[in-house]
């Protein structure tokens, strides 16, 4: 009787066995599909966000804030609905310092903090600036745009690196 029982219950494993691997795969496809949909998938934390650099010597323009204010300027990163982290390293043939973008603004985002514009008044951005003026240095920055600058208009050159990570506005 033992003999026939066993016989019996390995058929009835392997009928069984079938019948849950062919649901699975229906389901759920073949194991390569399921392979591949494991390796196209992310989460934030495997996003890899990549370094960029870029070396550059340039010289200054007029920045205007108003018609007693003048100041010369390089657009280092600009503006564009963007956030960069990064470092800058420069030297320069005047003491100059680094600025930094936040914004856009809208006119009423304004009071209270440092503001200006560096397309004649088009776009309004907060601005944080590093000090003092200095020939030579590095600086460490998060924001929507870098700008150099020499706050009393004397005209400059800058030879600077520049090492950061961009993402769009509103990424983690």
């Amino acid at each position: 009787m033992k003999q026939k029982i066993i016989p019996v219950m390995i058929g009835i494993f392997a009928i069984v066995s079938v019948i849950s691997i062919s649901f699975t795969f229906s389901i759920y496809g073949t194991v390569d599909n399921l392979l591949e949909e494991r390796a196209n998938e992310t989460t934030p934390q495997e996003t890899q966000v990549q370094q960029k650099m870029e070396s550059k010597t340039i010289s200054s323009v007029p920045e205007v804030h108003s018609d007693i204010v003048n100041h010369q300027f390089v657009i280092v990163l600009p503006s564009d609905n963007k956030i960069y982290d990064g470092t800058i390293t420069w030297v320069s043939s005047q003491p100059v310092l680094p600025a930094v973008l936040h914004g856009p603004l809208d006119s009423t985002q304004t009071n209270g903090q440092f503001a200006a514009s560096i397309d004649e008044g088009k776009t309004i951005h907060g601005i944080t600036v590093a000090s003092p003026q200095l020939l030579n240095g590095t600086y460490s920055f998060v924001g929507n745009g870098l700008i150099m600058h020499n706050i009393e208009n004397n005209p400059f050159w800058i030879s600077y690196s520049v090492s950061y990570k961009e993402m769009k506005n509103g990424d983690n």
